[in-house]
């Protein structure tokens, strides 16, 4: 029977009293929930003192900071709207920003994805398999406005927004997360998915990594040769054309299909942070680190998950 449980990330959030992570699961997976929050912070903090040490004692920690901009992202609230035990929210977005620029949560997210694939590896794991999938992002400035990365929506009355693509592997794990135009086609987005990765997913070269998709995507010869320095190749069902003969996807296809609800899962799991779900910046800076930021905790509870929920290893393996 699932039951949802409270989870209490620090002494402020008493406090407040507010509900911070709402989780639909097992008592067990909420205390993974609130292991992975804490190592993050713990990873941002040391990272931040190593790039920028502060000159003078900060009215605000670093790990309350994050936590509070962790909160943002669950709960969808704007800068002004940070409830007022967290203190001025003008030093969060000053300190948000500023990493930003610094690219603290782009280069965390990559020395996190760099353990996973590493540990993952060396464990005789091979990401033969990975899945690819995007999802549509609101803009909630209104009509009309002059965005950087956006397009006209489809499926929100031709109002400008935009596309997250994702690659995730079996364990529903992001490996690339980008942000596009919401009027770019699915097919256009896994070049770049892959041109953005930082590391290996295979060793041996002579086998190559199957990309499972659905019917967006469509195996063309231009595809098959742009996935080609990359040593993938695309799967995907055949689109249905009205008014022609029915094309059967062969079987074999079918079967590694029964596999795309992990790419649903984690799409699912994508939106649970409701601040990336809808977007409210002008810029196109703050929607990529908070794509990062959310990047780095699904790593890192699935890399939890991979060392069968065992603390100390986690410890020792992610002590970055």
């Amino acid at each position: 029977m699932r039951q949802y449980v409270f989870i209490v990330t620090s002494s402020v959030d008493v406090e407040c009293s507010g509900n911070i992570f709402w989780s639909h699961s097992t008592a067990r997976q909420s205390k993974m929930i609130t292991d992975v929050i804490d190592k993050y912070v713990q990873i941002v903090e040391n990272y931040v003192m190593m790039i920028d040490p502060p000159k003078r004692n900060r009215k605000i920690p670093v790990c309350e900071i994050v936590k509070g901009i962790v909160m943002l992202l669950q709960d969808s609230l704007c800068w002004r709207r940070l409830r007022p035990c967290f203190g001025s929210y003008q030093i969060y977005y000053y300190y948000f920003t500023r990493w930003t620029q610094l690219g603290v949560f782009k280069r965390i997210e990559e020395e996190i994805k760099l353990v996973y694939v590493t540990k993952k590896l060396n464990n005789n794991y091979d990401f033969r398999t990975v899945y690819t999938d995007t999802s549509l992002v609101k803009n909630r400035l209104g009509l009309n406005k002059k965005l950087n990365n956006m397009g006209k929506n489809p499926c929100d009355k031709g109002r400008l927004g935009h596309k997250v693509a994702i690659l995730c592997d079996d364990l529903k794990a992001p490996l690339a997360m980008l942000a596009f135009p919401a009027n770019v086609s699915d097919q256009s987005t896994v070049e770049p998915l892959f041109n953005s990765l930082s590391v290996n997913l295979i060793r041996d070269k002579r086998k190559k990594i199957e990309v499972i998709a659905d019917k967006g995507y469509t195996a063309t010869p231009e595809m098959i040769e742009a996935l080609k320095p990359f040593n993938a190749k695309l799967l995907a069902s055949k689109r249905q054309t009205p008014g022609t003969k029915r094309r059967r996807t062969p079987k074999a296809i079918r079967d590694k299909m029964k596999g795309r609800y992990k790419i649903e899962h984690l799409n699912s799991r994508f939106k649970q942070f409701k601040r990336v779900d809808k977007r409210y910046e002008r810029e196109a800076f703050p929607f990529d680190s908070f794509l990062s930021i959310v990047s780095g905790l699904i790593l890192l509870e699935c890399g939890f998950r991979f060392l069968s929920h065992d603390r100390e290893k986690f410890d020792v393996i992610y002590n970055i």
